[in-house]
């Protein structure tokens, strides 16, 4: 899969946790409400238009947290906001040592505001390294994450960044 093919899956993803609102646990997230200058919709337009976003997102499937049982580990933190552009697109990749845990680290700073970090799993066996975000994240400049493998197993994901 190209790197662009994994991008566009990163931003419809992003979107409909922005559209969704809710947080990788669950929970409702608190995002801000969108700016409209001038317009007034009415209330048929808008139930309208909120069903058509639900059948879209109904057909990419279930993003957001890994389910207990799934074999993707692909997740989000935050959401996509109109306006945002990728600023960050980086393959992590390390091949497997028997017995060996690897460890890998990604430290992004930027002048642009993180708004949604996108980390996306190529294995899909369930076997893939554990993913923390050590410091910064959603509204911050940077964001340090890090990238623990099983003992023996390999590290092998896309992390994409979105902001403005």
């Amino acid at each position: 899969m190209s790197i662009r093919v994994l991008s566009l899956v990163a931003l419809l993803a992003c979107a409909a946790a922005a559209v969704s609102g809710l947080a990788i646990d669950g929970r409702p997230q608190v995002l801000p409400a969108p700016i409209r200058v001038g317009v007034d919709v009415s209330d048929d337009a808008k139930v309208r238009e909120a069903r058509a976003v639900t059948d879209f997102l109904g057909t990419l499937g279930s993003y957001g947290a890994p389910r207990a049982g799934s074999v993707d580990q692909s997740f989000y933190i935050g959401g996509v906001y109109p306006g945002d552009r990728q600023i960050l697109a980086k393959t992590v990749q390390r091949s497997s040592t028997i017995l060996t845990v690897h460890k890998e680290y990604i430290n992004f700073s930027s002048t642009a505001t993180i708004h949604c970090i996108q980390v996306v799993d190529l294995l899909k066996t369930g076997k893939n390294a554990v993913v923390t975000v050590q410091s910064g994240g959603i509204g911050q400049r940077n964001v340090s994450i890090k990238f623990k493998s099983r003992r023996g197993g390999k590290i092998n994901y896309v992390v994409i960044i979105w902001g403005q």
